[in-house]
């Protein structure tokens, strides 16, 4: 009977925790954890990034897990302690998965960033805009989801 409640109790846990499994056709946790539009667009992504992350054994997060805790830290502000918690892990390797898979996107997803030429954007900024920032804005970064 123990071994029943054992493993009742690590179903359990496995429901709480966050994972590309937990997420996976859920377009709205997606939404929340990743800032991406829905599932699909995740998936799109981690073709781009997970072959590049170094898995060795003793790791914990599969190369998609981590990608997810980094959209997660980056999309909800979430420190380290909280994305332990949530992805069930032990404290050190949260900021290892961090900064590695965020050197990644990094040098993956660059080239989809555009950023027109300034006469470009001087031509097609709000002329609010233009009024209150004297034309010397280059660009307006939306932090709708970031707490200072």
């Amino acid at each position: 009977m123990s071994l029943t409640l054992t493993q009742d109790f690590e179903y359990q846990l496995k429901k709480l925790a966050v994972s590309c499994e937990s997420i996976e056709n859920d377009d709205a946790k997606t939404k929340n954890y990743t800032g991406l539009a829905n599932y699909n667009v995740f998936k799109i992504a981690l073709k781009y990034i997970t072959p590049f992350i170094k898995y060795y054994q003793n790791t914990v997060l599969s190369p998609s897990d981590q990608v997810l805790l980094t959209l997660a830290k980056l999309s909800l502000n979430l420190d380290y302690k909280d994305l332990r918690y949530r992805f069930s892990i032990s404290p050190y390797p949260v900021s290892t998965y961090f900064k590695n898979t965020l050197y990644i996107m990094c040098l993956r997803l660059k080239n989809f960033v555009f950023w027109p030429d300034r006469d470009i954007l001087k031509k097609t900024m709000q002329n609010s805009l233009k009024e209150f920032f004297h034309g010397n804005t280059t660009g307006i970064i939306d932090f709708e989801r970031m707490w200072v």
